[in-house]
């Protein structure tokens, strides 16, 4: 993941080819953003976040995860600032999907 103040990237492993998805993802990512779900955060015991999130990008050393929830739609382990509600986050558009190998894609997007 890559934070510029233009701009931003995502890494994503998919089996599915993304480019012809951009328009659909597109759309589905700013109906969750328009439906103003909150975001909530909280901290669990390593073993317990392994149970609803994926700790991968996780250093095994870290015992006490920081899981951030979109109510009702997802939760990740994530260590940076968030928004309280997705309508704070405006318009969704990506700019460039890009193969970056075998099943490898990466997600260039801004947010208006």
């Amino acid at each position: 993941m890559e934070f510029k103040e233009d701009s931003c990237r995502v890494d994503y492993e998919c089996e599915n080819d993304l480019r012809p998805l951009k328009e659909e993802l597109e759309q589905d990512v700013n109906k969750v953003i328009s439906e103003a779900r909150d975001v909530v955060s909280y901290e669990l015991p390593r073993d317990k976040a392994k149970e609803i999130t994926d700790l991968s990008l996780v250093p095994e050393t870290v015992g006490e995860i920081n899981v951030y929830e979109i109510v009702g739609f997802n939760k990740v382990a994530c260590a940076g600032s968030h928004v309280k509600n997705t309508k704070e986050i405006g318009k969704f558009r990506i700019t460039k999907i890009e193969k970056k190998g075998k099943n490898s894609y990466s997600i260039k997007y801004t947010v208006e």
